[in-house]
């Protein structure tokens, strides 16, 4: 609009099939404090009416595009962002209104670093309060951080300069399911990164999001960190990261998939099951030997005293 305040910010929004939550995050990209960002939204082949929601926003950049996943949207919306700064906002998610302030101030105070990652909260579908526990503060290494585990929990909580994405080659388009955790690897190896304590986003549970899927990060986040394995030896602090983080992931998806593998079997789903369980043996085998483990146990105290069991 003339004469509104324009932030030097373009705030990317894919969208996949969440009409019902792109409202939400566009009013949240326009309500910024420090000025109107521009907004771009990338509409991933949806099938459902987007394009009507964001004709409701004027000046709001609708591009809409076959479906290809929601790392080639980003780098669709990257391309066509005007200005210097970038934020990716998941359609499903939300920024506080203090958001590009924020990154701003501490962009301001490390113009060494190629972007700004603060926190989030986690709210439910209905956008009230999640319980959780925060992540914990970063030390000044944020390569060896991200090796251990991805504390970026959503791409939302990182202001980005523009020119540092282009130069690694924005997200990859190869990690279906671990591309921002690829992409925060990549520039953190290539730039410093300024990290902070404020909360910036909100970021929505439901049960669609991608990351409910445990064989899929399991798989996707392994193979993301197993291509920094050429770059992490080269240091003994970044070997001993690389290697708590692969313990890390197996334990850490390993669980969803056993969880997820017990509810295929108490739903009849055998064949699935069978196939997360050869999948899990690939991937975590540690985390089948321990399941065994308790089965036998289980097996041997019914078996010592049947009675209990009763």
């Amino acid at each position: 609009m003339p004469g509104e305040i324009e932030a030097p910010v373009s705030v990317v929004i894919p969208c996949y099939n969440q009409a019902r939550y792109l409202p939400e995050a566009i009013e949240s990209a326009l309500a910024q404090a420090a000025g109107r960002p521009e907004v771009i939204v990338v509409d991933d082949g949806s099938t459902e009416p987007i394009g009507s929601i964001v004709a409701r926003y004027p000046g709001v950049h609708l591009l809409v595009q076959s479906n290809v996943g929601v790392a080639a949207a980003r780098n669709a919306g990257l391309r066509l962002a005007s200005r210097p700064l970038v934020i990716f906002l998941d359609a499903d998610d939300r920024l506080l209104p203090t958001a590009v302030d924020t990154g701003l101030t501490v962009l301001e105070s490390h113009p060494e670093a190629a972007g700004a990652i603060g926190l989030c909260r986690v709210i439910d579908p209905e956008g009230r309060p999640h319980p959780f526990h925060q992540q914990p503060p970063v030390g000044d290494d944020a390569y060896a951080a991200l090796l251990r585990s991805n504390f970026v929990w959503m791409p939302a909580e990182g202001i980005y300069r523009r020119d540092a994405l282009a130069r690694i080659g924005g997200f990859d388009p190869s990690s279906p399911a671990a591309a921002d955790y690829d992409l925060y690897l990549r520039l953190a190896r290539a730039y410093p990164l300024a990290v902070h304590r404020n909360v910036v986003a909100e970021y929505r549970v439901h049960d669609a999001n991608m990351s409910a899927n445990g064989l899929l990060m399991l798989r996707s986040t392994l193979r993301v960190l197993e291509r920094q394995w050429p770059h992490a030896r080269r240091r003994p602090e970044h070997r001993a990261a690389y290697a708590e983080g692969n313990r890390f992931w197996r334990d850490f998806y390993g669980d969803r998939v056993v969880e997820e593998i017990r509810t295929s079997l108490k739903t009849g789903r055998r064949r699935r099951a069978l196939r997360w369980a050869l999948a899990l043996l690939r991937h975590h085998p540690r985390a089948v030997a321990v399941q065994l483990f308790r089965k036998l146990r289980n097996s041997v105290r019914r078996a010592v005293n049947p009675v209990s069991e009763g």
